[in-house]
């Protein structure tokens, strides 16, 4: 690879959200941004947000697909921090379909977790044989961790300038990143083995069970250093404070650390397009009747609407991911997470469904 930092062709684009392993979702948008699926063509050059994999039903064809559009010239496609995880063969909540791990995997229905009895359901993912796991980890490897050309910027968490310009000569992200955590390992010192036994006696992963941010110290504080240690992260996860309060559950785990809302200080020019933060499709009906903002997400907005002083920072990502959810819980369709598109210069936006 020349660069992690890579540049976006000129012309329109049809940029698109994460798509967690959803191929029907993407093989409707795609239909509907004009694309014929029997020889990928697409009407305009396409750029994928990252996040392919994890949690949905078919994340080995979902990259299968991406990969042919990319290898072809007619798309595009960033990192995302789930394409990232597999690549350091961490399991995580949905990746089990990789074949990578010898474990169950599994989620838990928040609304299920009232009643003190953990219950835990498998993923209905399709299994990836170790060939195509092999070449979906090599295509992986190929993927830069931004875009960008004069008036445009994509990313999958946060574009920042301090840490975009470090990708700027770095090649090979996996070492890249190792070499920041290893010189953070030697930083830490003691710490990472306090961390390490607070985690023995204290489940991170049982969510009618809240940890004390007292009984996780050396957590928070480790946490805090890796927030700051690698631009890697900040690119593919965005930038993150500890928690105020007690932590949350996301994502299968406890977290003492949230996102922050970056956007609300980029002042610069070019519009940035990113993915990662789970926004729904709010109507107006919903905004007017109030909701609670989410412990690390996307304001809670009308799809259209934009960020940023400027208005110049855009999230794509309308949770279509959390599909296994709502079919877990009985939808059968008209699903409120949705696979989105954002048309470029139009800043029209297109899903996978009305």
């Amino acid at each position: 690879m020349e660069s992690l930092l890579q540049r976006l062709p000129e012309g329109p684009l049809d940029i698109i959200g994460d798509v967690h392993g959803e191929y029907d979702a993407l093989c409707a948008l795609l239909t509907r941004l004009g694309c014929r699926l029997d020889s990928l063509e697409p009407a305009r050059p396409l750029v994928f947000v990252g996040d392919l994999c994890d949690r949905g039903p078919d994340s080995v064809r979902v990259v299968q697909l991406v990969a042919s559009l990319v290898r072809q010239g007619r798309a595009y496609c960033v990192l995302g921090n789930h394409e990232f995880n597999l690549m350091r063969l961490r399991r995580k909540e949905g990746n089990g379909w990789s074949g990578l791990f010898e474990h169950e995997d599994g989620f838990q229905d928040p609304a299920e977790s009232g009643a003190g009895v953990l219950l835990r359901h498998p993923f209905r993912s399709c299994r990836a044989s170790s060939d195509e796991i092999s070449d979906i980890l090599d295509f992986f490897g190929t993927i830069p961790l931004a875009l960008e050309r004069e008036e445009l910027r994509v990313v999958h968490a946060q574009w920042s300038n301090p840490e975009i310009e470090q990708l700027r000569a770095q090649r090979e992200v996996l070492r890249f990143d190792a070499a920041a955590m290893e010189d953070l390992g030697r930083r830490l010192g003691g710490l990472l083995d306090e961390e390490r036994e607070e985690l023995r006696a204290v489940s991170l992963s049982d969510p009618s069970r809240c940890p004390s941010m007292h009984a996780l110290r050396a957590h928070v504080e480790c946490e805090r250093a890796r927030e700051l240690a690698s631009p890697v992260r900040v690119a593919l996860c965005g930038r993150e404070d500890v928690v105020t309060g007690e932590p949350f559950f996301a994502g299968g785990k406890w977290r003492v650390m949230g996102r922050t809302a970056w956007w609300e200080s980029y002042e610069e020019q070019p519009a940035v397009v990113v993915g990662h933060y789970w926004r729904e499709r709010h109507t107006a009906a919903e905004l007017a009747a109030g909701f609670d903002a989410p412990p690390d997400g996307w304001p809670r907005t009308l799809p259209g609407q934009w960020q940023g002083p400027r208005r110049n920072v855009f999230c794509v990502d309308f949770s279509v991911g959390k599909r296994y959810l709502e079919r877990h819980r009985g939808v059968k369709g008209a699903f409120r997470g949705a696979l989105a598109a954002l048309r470029w210069p139009e800043r029209e936006l297109v899903f996978d469904a009305p």
